[in-house]
């Protein structure tokens, strides 16, 4: 796995059930979703 440049035009954010949901659509190719533990953030991937 390659890291991908910062592109910050790729945050986005959806809000579900009255909470504020932030996602990234970054790169190429097939979507894979990486979800996070409790104290964590997607900064950690």
């Amino acid at each position: 796995m390659e890291k991908l440049p910062f592109k910050p035009e790729g945050y986005n954010y959806w809000t579900w059930r009255g909470h504020k949901v932030h996602y990234v659509e970054q790169g190429a190719g097939d979507p894979i979703v990486l979800i996070h533990g409790f104290g964590a953030s997607a900064f950690h991937w």
